[in-house]
């Protein structure tokens, strides 16, 4: 009688064990699905607003899936040595796995995705063209500005030799002809060659992008150190990550 009551205790045992176990792969199962369409959303939306931040919510999801992967890898291992619900842990070890690896892929091309839409809807292919021209018209190859608050006092030439009138004039000659100020604040506007404008966001901590736009349709080249792109959102516009 007491064998009989100990081998049902065990069995009773083993199958809470079981239940708990499922329990446990059926939350991170699901809280890796959720980090991970979480994450694209988020990644799309800062896109789409022309934002970037060194550490944000999306950073966090991405932690979650990484945990999520490790605790399915673990009940995965623990099935192997137990030789029980191998099938069920594996597949959901490779769900996590792969939700895992494809934000880390995917995650930046949905960014560039966000941010090529920003591109489109915050100004016209009309209104970016006039800050082309603009540029090409008063700026020299390779000269560069910086425009820190979107202000004429906080602007300053790439070879830091200019006066600050001719700064002011020049960013003067953008408002008065563009619609520049519809722009997020810290661009930077440059001609690194003729026929190519570049406006640029970002920092070397959370990386560059940008929107080149091409004067002549028959030199399309990409930008300096792209590392995603050129995404085009019309014939001559395109949006791209830097590498830095």
């Amino acid at each position: 009688m007491q064998m009989e009551n100990s081998s049902s205790t065990e069995k009773h045992n083993v199958l809470w064990h079981n239940q708990l176990v499922r329990a446990l792969q059926l939350i991170f199962l699901s809280l890796s699905v959720l980090s991970f369409f979480s994450a694209i959303v988020m990644s799309y939306r800062e896109g789409r607003a022309n934002s970037k931040w060194m550490f944000s919510l999306e950073d966090v999801l991405f932690l979650l899936l990484f945990l999520s992967a490790a605790v399915l890898l673990f009940c995965m291992v623990a099935s192997l040595l137990s030789k029980r619900n191998i099938l069920a842990a594996t597949l959901m070890f490779l769900v996590s796995f792969i939700l895992f690896v494809g934000y880390f892929i995917n995650h930046q091309r949905v960014y560039l995705l966000g941010f090529r839409n920003y591109a489109k809807n915050i100004l016209t292919v009309e209104e970016w063209m006039t800050i082309s021209r603009c540029a090409q018209t008063n700026m020299k190859p390779r000269d560069s500005l910086w425009v820190a608050e979107n202000t004429a006092d906080s602007l300053w030439n790439s070879d830091r030799n200019a006066e600050v009138g001719s700064e002011q004039k020049l960013w003067s000659e953008f408002t008065n002809q563009t619609q520049i100020q519809k722009l997020e604040p810290y661009e930077i506007i440059s001609v690194p060659a003729p026929g190519r404008t570049e406006i640029e966001w970002g920092s070397a901590i959370v990386g560059h992008r940008g929107i080149i736009i091409y004067s002549n349709s028959n030199d399309i080249s990409p930008p300096d150190d792209v590392w995603l792109g050129p995404s085009f959102f019309a014939p001559d516009m395109a949006a791209f990550l830097e590498n830095n």
